[in-house]
């Protein structure tokens, strides 16, 4: 299938999410169901699609390095979260207050979401489908691009930085072990931990500005080189599959 293709219906996919949601709002008030029912449907297009592309390869890895990818993860979690607090404390954000109260009610149905249908759709739409057709263009066109389109689909300003950074995290994660079960246990991970402590008032120290400006700095450079090392490791990858292919061709 070409890259054309591949490109096209990521995007499509996106448009059609969208259009979808608003037209199920047309019928339906609540805004976690409208949610729970396009993720489903979206998802079932999109992890059909992606399991005929045969995107996954077959990465070892050892388990020790998924421990510290998980742990980097949290960083992610913990840097964009004082960092959208301390953002909201001095600008507000009425996008995110509007989804915060749309989404207040229905707890069980909100965990659901959380836990288990929002991971699983938006990491096979925009990792499995959006990042690999974009990959195969650009590898930094694909981090950048999936990240950011994941991120204003969240529809919040706050959600442009949380949902962009993660998204990142997210990308390295899938690019890293070749398996999307392991960017979806991850997203549920970041999302756990915003369910279990997105009630915690945190100290005026974390969400000060030079606190802040440090924590954001130190992240910008683990995720410079996670993906450099990514990068480098995919290469060498590369270079033992060309060295195999001369000495099959030889023997």
């Amino acid at each position: 299938m070409s890259r054309r293709f591949s490109l096209l219906f990521g995007f499509f996919m996106v448009a059609f999410y969208v259009f979808l949601s608003f037209f199920i709002a047309l019928f339906v008030k609540n805004s976690l169901v409208v949610m729970f029912i396009v993720d489903v449907i979206i998802f079932i297009i999109c992890f059909y699609y992606y399991r005929k592309q045969h995107y996954s390869d077959v990465i070892d890895f050892a388990k020790p390095e998924l421990l510290s990818m998980y742990a980097i993860i949290f960083f992610c979690w913990f840097v964009v979260q004082i960092t959208a607090s301390a953002y909201y404390t001095y600008y507000g954000d009425a996008s995110f207050d509007a989804y915060a109260k749309a989404v207040q009610s229905e707890i069980i149905v909100r965990i659901i979401l959380a836990l288990v249908v929002a991971p699983l759709m938006e990491e096979v739409l925009f990792r499995g489908v959006l990042f690999n057709a974009m990959k195969r263009y650009s590898l930094p066109l694909a981090y950048v691009g999936s990240s950011l389109v994941f991120a204003l689909l969240h529809g919040t300003v706050l959600h442009l930085y949380v949902a962009f950074v993660m998204g990142l995290a997210f990308a390295l994660i899938y690019q890293y072990t070749g398996k999307l079960r392991y960017s979806v246990l991850a997203h549920v991970f970041a999302n756990l931990l915003t369910l279990v402590f997105s009630a915690m008032v945190l100290p005026a120290v974390v969400t000060s500005f030079w606190f802040v400006i440090v924590s954001d700095l130190a992240l910008t450079v683990i995720l410079v080189y996670w993906y450099g090392f990514n990068r480098k490791r995919a290469q060498n990858r590369n270079m033992e599959h060309i060295d195999t292919s001369v000495a099959s061709d030889v023997v």
